[in-house]
């Protein structure tokens, strides 16, 4: 799993404005991913945070965010639970503004 959450982080591109864009291959692997990691004792046991969390923010916020967590993480096991923490929650939000975008067409 941690080979495909650094594969996922080499192909999101934030830009020079702090817009984040998810090509189709990252999305991919973010959908991949974060069905996994919502099995997970460590995601199961705060899901209750999460609705409050990703509420009024979108997934490119969180991914800012998950960077900013990941970087300042206080140990190594800060650093490897956040992503699966957090792919989770950007893969909702996707799929969200995908539909989104959809019922706008």
């Amino acid at each position: 799993m941690e080979e495909k959450i650094i594969k996922i982080m080499q192909l999101v591109q934030i830009k020079k404005d702090n817009t984040v864009e998810f090509p189709e291959e990252a999305r991919k692997l973010i959908r991949e991913v974060a069905e996994k990691c919502r099995k997970l004792p460590v995601y199961k046991d705060n899901t209750d945070k999460v609705d409050t969390y990703k509420d009024g923010i979108t997934a490119g916020e969180i991914y800012l965010d998950m960077c900013l967590k990941i970087v300042n993480a206080p140990t190594q096991i800060h650093r490897m639970v956040t992503p699966k923490m957090m792919l989770p929650l950007i893969d909702d939000k996707l799929q969200e503004e995908f539909k989104e975008t959809e019922a706008r067409e």
